[in-house]
C-alpha cells in the first residue's frame, strides 16, 4: 500500500513556501496596496504562486513521476482549479464570519492558503505528479 504523505512532502513544502510568498506577497499588494476585492486579490495571488510552484515541481519535487503531456497539463490544471476553489471558498468563509474586522485580511489569507496547501499536496501527489504505472508492481510503487 502506498503512503498518503512520503518523503517528497519536505521539498514540496520548500517550493510551496517559495510560491507562497509570491502568493500573498501579489494578494495581500492588491487587496492593500490597490483596494482589490479580497477574492480578487487571492485568485491573482493564487495565479502566481502556481506558476512558480509547477516549474518548480516538475524540475524537482516530483521529478520523473510523470511525463510532460497535454493530459497531465489537464490533470493540473484541475487541480489547480479545486485548490482554487477551495482557497477561495475558505477566504469568502473566513472574511464573512471569522477575521470580520479591516487589518485581518493577511490571517484571513494565511489560514486559507494553508488549509488549500493540504489539498494541492494530496491532488499534486496522488493525481498530477503520481508514477508512471508502466508495469511496475505495488511494491516498486512503495
Amino acid at each position: 500500500m502506498r503512503r498518503l504523505v512520503d518523503v517528497d512532502l519536505l521539498p514540496f513544502g520548500v517550493v510551496s513556501v517559495l510560491g507562497l510568498a509570491v502568493d500573498l506577497c501579489v494578494a495581500w499588494g492588491l487587496a492593500i496596496g490597490a483596494g482589490a476585492a479580497l477574492p480578487l486579490a487571492a485568485f491573482c495571488g493564487f495565479t502566481a504562486g502556481a506558476v512558480v510552484n509547477y516549474g518548480l515541481h516538475r524540475s524537482w519535487t516530483f521529478r520523473g513521476a510523470a511525463d510532460a503531456s497535454l493530459r497531465g497539463g489537464l490533470l493540473y490544471g484541475a487541480t489547480l482549479g479545486a485548490t482554487l476553489l477551495v482557497r477561495i471558498g475558505m477566504v469568502a468563509l473566513l472574511a464573512r464570519f471569522v477575521f470580520t474586522r479591516p487589518g485581518l485580511e493577511i490571517a484571513t489569507l494565511a489560514l486559507a492558503t494553508g488549509f488549500s496547501f493540504g489539498v494541492n499536496y494530496l491532488l499534486s501527489k496522488h493525481v498530477v505528479f503520481r508514477p508512471a504505472r508502466h508495469g511496475l508492481s505495488s511494491q516498486e510503487l512503495q
